[in-house]
């Protein structure tokens, strides 16, 4: 579920809600709890991805939020569509750097999430993606070109990986938040995590 501010377009699986709680819905229709639902219920394409279909997304049961949860709730999803613009923009500034000054126009899965790795790891990544050709030395990136690598990692994975541990804490409160709107008890939010799949948007903590 994603919230637009930029008047996309969308295909026939699309389904566009206008409303006044427009971030407490956001943060509510991305939760483990509609996402465990909406697998139970939901049609399912290839891969299990869930079709909307309308008749059935019309069904979905909306906890009403009190005027407590939705105060909290709404400061952090926009804290977290923040992360989110800021994280996008941190991958994409670095991708097109490595385009213009090492010519890596298919950088793979592994560069393009670059946050995720380590330093080392990202310089190897690096060296193995710049092209071959008119290179002269075995070791196509240098000196210079690590050092290069090395304030690009310092000056935007760091800050990506610290936003993103900032993000998880977050996601987990606003789980817990639309738990409480939904009144689920303890032994009903225990058994939801012992049934999540694989692909739910966060993992469950882990238990003190």
């Amino acid at each position: 579920m994603q919230f637009d501010t930029l008047s996309y377009f969308g295909n026939d699986k699309t389904v566009i809600l206008q409303v006044l709680i427009c971030l407490y819905l956001l943060c509510l229709l991305n939760s483990p709890f509609v996402w465990w639902y909406s697998h139970r219920v939901f049609t399912k394409m290839l891969s299990d991805v869930i079709n909307p279909m309308g008749y059935l997304f019309e069904n979905l049961p909306i906890a009403p939020p009190t005027d407590e949860v939705r105060s909290q709730v709404e400061p952090i999803v926009a804290r977290l569509i923040e992360i989110t613009k800021a994280n996008q923009e941190g991958y994409r500034n670095v991708l097109d750097w490595l385009r213009s000054r090492f010519r890596i126009e298919k950088p793979g899965q592994k560069l393009e999430t670059f946050a995720t790795l380590t330093r080392a790891e990202m310089i190897d990544k690096v060296r193995k993606r710049i092209p071959k050709a008119g290179s002269k030395s075995s070791d196509r990136l240098g000196i210079a070109g690590q050092k290069e690598v090395t304030q690009a990692y310092n000056d935007y994975a760091i800050p990506i990986q610290t936003r993103t541990t900032e993000a998880q804490r977050l996601e987990h409160q606003l789980s817990n938040l639309i738990n409480q709107a939904y009144s689920l008890t303890d032994e009903e939010i225990d058994l939801m995590w012992k049934t999540a799949l694989p692909r739910t948007p966060i993992q469950r903590q882990p238990q003190r």
